[in-house]
């Protein structure tokens, strides 16, 4: 059975887990069972916001849905 305690996200430490640019955080959440990682949708609406706002729109959208995945979300 899952727990219910998880470890909620915020949006810069997603990022960085997206560019794959701090190893302890990337680390960190691989370390731990997607069932145990949360977002909250303020950080998902702003992940969306920047991914479609940049200049590789297309390739970010991909990381977007990577990380809802890696925190247990679909869609």
């Amino acid at each position: 059975m899952p727990s219910p305690v998880g470890y909620l996200l915020d949006t810069n430490v997603c990022i960085q887990f997206l560019r794959q640019r701090h190893a302890g955080v990337v680390q960190r959440i691989q370390s731990h069972q997607p069932s145990e990682l949360r977002l909250c949708s303020i950080v998902v609406a702003e992940l969306y916001y920047g991914s479609e706002r940049s200049a590789q729109a297309a390739l970010n959208r991909t990381q977007h849905h990577r990380i809802r995945w890696s925190a247990g979300l679909a869609g």
